[in-house]
């Protein structure tokens, strides 16, 4: 299960349908750009006139692209194997706009039955780039044609596996820190990155020889911490931290949130907001000096309600979210090259299946 579905759970939806307050709603700081009949799963931009949305569509389901011409957002099929999957999840990195990389893997629901493939846009088309019968496949990363990463296990041999691409053929490699399947991995300047999301202990740098450990310091000590967010915009790199939640009902143990940002040397640690979240989804520079952020004061559900902006100068501004029925909860967002806009795809409250392309007002 990818670390969006963790993060945001799927609602049960009762007979007893959310009931609006009776003062006027917030006005959503999102508009909808284009509206897919799909869960989303991963928004990846190439430029400010290129880039792809992935959503899982359907029954059965199957995976969807919308590649985006500076103009439009247009269905983009994938090749085939994967229009009848279970518990389908999509996943995508790039190096620009003719080196697009899909990974899908489905499984039988126990984990057992898994495999995955990813295929490759040159520009032009897809096309299938390697199939891998018995893993299920939960991360990717990728620097240029010649350097792919993928991250997961192998349920037949229950191992957690790396499988890197050298532009010649995949090998198996190294898994950094303790399981794969506990991995965000993210990749931007050359470089890749990653980091297990769970302990929130360890950040890894890919130096193109091995994984070497960069140590970030978190008040308390990284054992109180789990990262919610990485995102990499060239050498920034930005990781998003909340106190580790309860096994039980999934709400913060203590409620606090940090954002750390840098190059991999200086780290600039900050606390988001005035109306600071207890879980912070999603943490991305805006491109002038100020940052973004998404992030929850739960009541139960982990859904999130509050849209985050600090300018350069280090002021901070809050947007609630309006909650419920068919509002807009985004699952995956990134900065729109060229811009200080974010851009991604969501969901609606109600019902996950009505998938958006989005972007701030």
């Amino acid at each position: 299960m990818s670390r969006s579905k963790l993060l945001l759970p799927l609602v049960l939806v009762t007979a007893l349908a959310p009931v609006a307050p009776s003062h006027a709603a917030p006005a959503s700081p999102f508009k909808v750009l284009k509206k897919v009949d799909g869960v989303a799963s991963r928004i990846i931009m190439t430029g400010a006139k290129s880039g792809f949305a992935f959503f899982v569509g359907g029954e059965p389901q199957k995976p969807l692209a919308y590649r985006w011409n500076g103009r439009t957002w247009r269905s983009t099929p994938l090749p085939g194997g994967f229009d009848d999957a279970l518990n389908l999840e999509v996943e995508a990195a790039a190096s620009g706009p003719s080196n697009v990389w899909t990974l899908m893997s489905t499984h039988d629901g126990n984990y057992g039955e898994a495999r995955s493939r990813v295929v490759r846009w040159d520009g032009r088309r897809w096309s299938k780039a390697r199939s891998f019968p018995g893993m299920l496949l939960e991360q990717i990363a990728v620097t240029g044609g010649k350097d792919v990463w993928v991250f997961g296990t192998d349920t037949r041999a229950k191992k957690d596996k790396a499988w890197h691409y050298d532009g010649r053929a995949w090998r198996a490699k190294t898994v950094p820190g303790p399981q794969a399947s506990h991995l965000m991995v993210r990749s931007g300047a050359g470089r890749i990155w990653a980091i297990d999301w769970f302990s929130g202990r360890r950040l890894f740098r890919w130096t193109g020889t091995r994984w070497k450990a960069v140590k970030v310091t978190l008040p308390g000590g990284a054992s109180r911490w789990e990262t919610t967010s990485l995102d990499v915009q060239g050498e920034r790199v930005t990781v998003g931290f909340s106190t580790k939640r309860s096994t039980e009902d999934g709400t913060p143990l203590s409620g606090e949130s940090r954002i750390v940002s840098g190059n991999g040397h200086r780290w600039r640690v900050e606390k988001p907001g005035p109306a600071r979240p207890k879980v912070l989804q999603v943490a991305v520079p805006d491109g002038r000096g100020g940052m973004w952020a998404l992030g929850s004061d739960p009541a139960g559900f982990n859904e999130p309600d509050r849209l985050y902006h600090r300018t350069a100068k280090g002021r901070w501004k809050t947007r609630a979210l309006p909650y419920g029925n068919l509002n807009t909860r985004p699952d995956d967002l990134t900065r729109l090259p060229g811009s200080t806009r974010l851009i991604g795809v969501a969901g609606t409250y109600l019902v996950h299946e009505y998938g958006r392309i989005i972007t701030t007002r």
